[in-house]
């Protein structure tokens, strides 16, 4: 039997989030996620009846606002 030392596994940050935690990562509501994928400024990924945001596409949006400030 394997033991898992869970003190020594690496945490690996997720490649794609919910619309929720997409939401959380921003500090804005689902709804201004929402807004911004019908604009294009995020890309929705569909798996299943789920709907996705890659994690990288949320952070370039920031530098992108960053960019512009």
């Amino acid at each position: 039997m394997q033991t898992v030392n869970h003190a020594t596994e690496s945490k690996v940050a997720p490649i794609a989030v919910t619309r929720r935690e997409a939401a959380r990562l921003l500090s804005v509501s689902t709804r201004t996620i929402d807004l911004l994928a019908s604009r294009g400024e995020l890309q929705r990924i569909k798996f299943g009846r789920k709907t996705l945001f890659r994690r990288d596409d949320v952070l370039a949006f920031v530098e992108r606002l960053a960019a512009t400030n």
